[in-house]
């Protein structure tokens, strides 16, 4: 839905969009969060089952855009219903409001200055899953954070992004922000970028493993999406060293290895997905015990698009996760079917 406002300069025009989105979950295992399908967690004792019916993935948005003294502007303000993960009965009916973008951006011939939330410069595709983690602790790093990029497509088929990003959590006492970069290239049939990120952490205020040892937070990715008639490939691979804070399993001083790839065939009316999605810690023999060593995501689905605005859908996936010197007896797994109803606005 759009409207245009006018004003001294330029119309503005505003645009209200999202969508209602319900997914109706069984899955064998309860060593998960029950709302999405990230990850299998070590838990000693039975793993139970669980049935789950829930419309936090329910979005909306507000974005504008207008013309202005030579300077493209636009910003967008984005919500979804993730605001709370503690679970407790009370909230699982009543979830809370998280915001996921709020940014604005000005651009003046090839040069884009953007300001606020938005999706990371690194590893910016994301696997076509009805499952709100997206392959996140199983080899997906990209997500949205705080930043101010600059962007130049001066280049034809080419262009140039970097950003400095917040620093999270026991890394925000380095006063010192994170950096992304990606250099990629764009045709009708072909999509590709190398990315990567770096950032510094110091264990001064947190003595594990040792006091006043510094280490860096870096991962350098490769993306790439091929459009071949109704054929879509896409996926991403990156390595990367201690990025817990950006979804992977490393912590300090620890490196691994992750990506997905994801076949996707499209129809008018209906569309398929199949993908992989896989990360892994590398030298487990320095790692501490019961550490989660591996996580492998497998997933396919089929969605059916009743009228334009309103679809339906099932996906199947299978998770696995790897947990060291536990036993063969005790890997841990679990299959989930999710069955989505899906209505745009």
């Amino acid at each position: 839905m759009g409207l245009i406002v006018p004003g001294a300069a330029r119309a503005l025009d505003v645009t209200l969009y999202g969508f209602v989105h319900v997914d109706t979950v069984y899955m064998d295992t309860q060593q998960m969060f029950r709302d999405n399908g990230d990850r299998v967690f070590y838990v000693t004792g039975s793993k139970g089952e669980n049935f789950n019916i829930h419309a936090r993935q329910t979005r909306f948005g507000l974005k504008a855009a207008k013309e202005e003294d030579g300077y493209n502007l636009s910003g967008a303000v984005e919500m979804d219903f993730y605001g709370d993960e503690s679970q407790v009965a009370s909230n699982e009916i009543s979830n809370g409001i998280r915001m996921r973008k709020a940014f604005v951006s000005a651009q003046r011939g090839p040069h884009v200055v953007l300001a606020g939330q938005t999706a990371d410069v690194v590893s910016p595709l994301l696997p076509d899953t009805f499952d709100f983690s997206l392959g996140l602790y199983s080899g997906n790093i990209g997500f949205w954070r705080p930043q101010v990029r600059y962007e130049n497509s001066s280049f034809g088929p080419f262009r140039f992004q970097a950003s400095i990003n917040r620093a999270y959590s026991r890394r925000e006492n380095m006063a010192r922000p994170d950096g992304q970069a990606r250099i990629g290239y764009q045709s009708a049939h072909l999509d590709a970028g190398v990315s990567g990120l770096y950032g510094r952490e110091s264990q001064t205020a947190h003595p594990l493993p040792a006091a006043g040892a510094k280490g860096s937070v870096d991962a350098g990715a490769l993306d790439l999406k091929v459009k071949w008639g109704s054929l879509v490939f896409s996926g991403e691979a990156y390595t990367g060293e201690n990025i817990a804070d950006y979804f992977g399993l490393s912590g300090f001083k620890q490196k691994e290895d992750g990506g997905w790839a994801e076949i996707k065939y499209l129809q008018t009316r209906w569309s398929a997905a199949a993908g992989h999605a896989r990360v892994k810690l590398r030298d487990g023999a320095t790692i501490p015990l019961n550490t989660n060593l591996e996580n492998r995501k497998t997933y396919g689905n089929v969605r059916y698009n009743l009228t334009k605005s309103l679809s339906t859908g099932l996906e199947y996936t299978y998770l696995e996760a790897i947990y060291k010197d536990q036993p063969e007896a005790k890997r841990y797994f679990a299959n989930r079917w999710n069955w989505m109803v899906h209505y745009e606005f």
